[in-house]
């Protein structure tokens, strides 16, 4: 699990089979990406990725290597500023990706 914080920074817990640890392994490489962070992570194709937003209301994208976070533009590519505090949400739905953003006016975007 990855929570964003107030900062701009990641937090990652793994599960032991009975409680959630801190693991600052899951967020190796992410680094501060603004103020108010918040996420997404997804599966697509054998891939892992991770779409963040900020309070400024922009995106940044990632991919798991299998050890760590890399920075992967291609992934937020079409996503334009929305609205301040993007937060976004990606689901997979009759196989089409889907990414809905909601921000501080309480307007929601939409991309596929």
């Amino acid at each position: 699990m990855i929570t964003g914080t107030e900062i701009g920074t990641f937090i990652g817990f793994n599960w032991t089979g009975t409680t959630w640890q801190n693991d600052t392994n899951i967020t190796g490489n992410l680094g501060d990406i603004g103020d108010y962070s918040s996420l997404t992570v997804f599966e697509k194709s054998g891939t892992t990725y991770l779409i963040g937003g900020n309070e400024a209301g922009n995106y940044y994208g990632f991919n798991w290597s299998g050890t760590q976070w890399q920075v992967d533009n291609n992934i937020t590519g079409g996503l334009i500023f929305t609205d301040y505090c993007a937060s976004p949400t990606v689901f997979l739905k009759d196989s089409t990706y889907y990414l809905i953003s909601s921000g501080c006016s309480t307007n929601f975007f939409g991309y596929n």
